[in-house]
């Protein structure tokens, strides 16, 4: 039972992983399983069930405290998880704003454009988490 909570509570990051990498990009680019929000409150329900389903174990298996130390360690994981996939597809549409813009305009005030250019990324990323078409 305690080998099985285990491997429960880490099996479940494969699936955070799969919507962390897949969420905040276009409709258009997702694979099947989450290319709509329904698809996608699916695959968060099944997620929440699979992670609180192992902690829960873990709390029968071991104890209170195990179980605590996994939920706010799943946490802290998913987080960083979440935040290099963001960081990462932010800086790709944020150097994608400049190029086309310096592209098509000869002055350019840097300090503007990098405020437009997060702006740009900003948008562009908040559609693309609505899931949207």
């Amino acid at each position: 039972m305690k080998n099985l909570s285990l491997i429960l509570f880490f099996i479940s990051f494969v699936p955070r992983w799969y919507e962390d990498k897949w969420s905040i990009r276009s409709v258009n680019e997702r694979p099947f399983l989450i290319d709509s929000p329904n698809k996608q409150f699916a695959f968060l329900v099944a997620n929440a069930i699979l992670r609180y389903g192992s902690c829960f174990l873990i709390w029968y298996a071991f104890n209170l405290w195990w179980a605590l130390a996994t939920l706010v360690g799943g946490w802290i994981l998913s987080k960083v998880i979440s935040q290099v996939y963001f960081n990462h597809e932010s800086e790709m549409w944020i150097q994608l704003y400049k190029a086309e813009t310096r592209a098509t305009q000869r002055e350019i005030d840097e300090n503007q454009l990098q405020k437009d250019a997060y702006q740009y990324a900003s948008r562009i990323m908040f559609e693309h988490t609505k899931a949207k078409r």
